[in-house]
């Protein structure tokens, strides 16, 4: 989507912000139509350039504003689509990952450093060391456990007993730590 319109004036074109238009982009529209607002403070809502109304207005999401599809990276970044609790680096990040206010945030060197920052207490699940819920047999144990606040302590998730807010570790060690740090000691006991 893009959001700027063009007005045709003196032979040149302005290009300015207009967020609430329901016009459909890029049509030019005849000077002298632009908004009252626009028109008072003109230094502030006009553009010369679709890049620069692009910079000004949405460098949130210029290159969706400027009509370029951003280079892919072959970083790593966290797979939040599929819920499995890993890293990615296959080029198919969502666009505001590759925002360059965001790719430091975003995106890793190495599938370790994005596991650390964004799946800490399951790091052991997004470096591919324990199985996905999915390649795990309903007969076989599961390893995963969280926090039960009621009895102050982790319990295994082996009967599918977690609740979809709960967040599941690795180890009791690292749920005990994360969840019951103030009792640790006597969660890593029951």
């Amino acid at each position: 989507m893009i959001h700027y319109h063009q007005v045709l004036s003196h032979s040149h074109a302005i290009r300015f912000s207009h967020i609430f238009s329901t016009l459909p982009f890029d049509i030019p529209i005849p000077a002298g139509n632009e908004p009252y607002y626009m028109l008072s403070n003109y230094a502030s809502f006009l553009s010369s350039t679709r890049e620069e109304c692009c910079l000004k207005f949405y460098s949130w999401n210029y290159d969706s504003c400027a009509g370029i599809t951003p280079a892919t990276s072959n970083k790593f970044y966290p797979d939040w689509i599929t819920n499995t609790f890993t890293c990615l680096n296959d080029g198919n990040m969502p666009k505001y990952m590759l925002v360059p206010e965001n790719t430091d945030w975003y995106l890793s060197e190495t599938k370790a450093n994005c596991c650390d920052r964004f799946y800490s207490s399951a790091k052991e699940r997004c470096m591919g060391n324990v199985p996905d819920e999915g390649a795990i047999a309903s007969s076989e144990e599961v390893n995963e456990w969280y926090v039960k606040y009621d009895i102050m302590t982790c319990v295994q998730n082996s009967d599918d007993s977690a609740e979809a807010w709960d967040h599941l570790f690795d180890t009791k060690q690292a749920c005990c730590h994360d969840r019951l740090w103030y009792a640790e000691e006597s969660c890593l006991q029951t």
